[in-house]
């Protein structure tokens, strides 16, 4: 298949920046999936969630929800631990190979990108900052309303300060009672 031409030089010339540079070096090809913590999810469930993910060939997490009160770092760990970088973006957020940080490196400033994804000394420095990042990230993600990022933001378009979820009012006491049933308390639901 033949690359079409149109404007391409003009396009790279406009958007020519170091982030640019990097993605057309590295090519990341993050391959994510949503990871989601369910209620009483044991490590080891979690490790077989992740191990799941590598096996069927995603590199990345979309995102990572976890349950109330666990700690979301020691579950980024945990996907790292096999493999799976813990962002969307994957190996994008890997650092810049330049040839002045391979030769600090010991590698090859010659060497191809499909080299470099396996070189055991570049993958242990992209590791160790990946934890090193994680470590930096709070241990719960707080939830932000959109009332709030309206407040924060308010000239963000898009933004209407308040989401309607709304259940037919002929349903909304069978749902109740369902509710109740199902967990019975409000502390229940919200661990829930």
């Amino acid at each position: 298949m033949k690359q079409d031409k149109f404007l391409t030089e003009l396009y790279d010339s406009l958007n020519d920046s170091p982030i640019q540079q990097k993605f057309k070096r590295l090519y990341p090809w993050p391959a994510g999936v949503v990871f989601i913590e369910w209620p009483d999810m044991s490590e080891e469930d979690i490790r077989n969630q992740f191990r799941l993910m590598k096996q069927l060939g995603f590199n990345c997490l979309k995102q990572c929800q976890t349950a109330p009160d666990s700690d979301r770092r020691k579950i980024m760990h945990m996907a790292l631990d096999v493999g799976i970088i813990p962002w969307w973006y994957g190996e994008g957020g890997w650092e810049n190979p330049t040839d002045e940080l391979l030769l600090s490196l010991g590698i090859s400033p010659d060497i191809s990108i499909e080299d470099l994804r396996k070189n055991e000394i570049w993958l242990k420095r992209q590791e160790k900052i990946m934890r090193a990042r994680i470590d930096r990230e709070p241990v719960s993600v707080e939830r932000v309303t959109d009332l709030e990022v309206t407040k924060q933001n308010p000239d963000l378009p898009g933004v209407v300060g308040r989401r309607e979820y709304g259940i037919d009012p002929a349903f909304s006491k069978m749902f109740a009672k369902w509710l109740q049933q199902r967990y019975g308390t409000v502390e229940n639901l919200k661990k829930a």
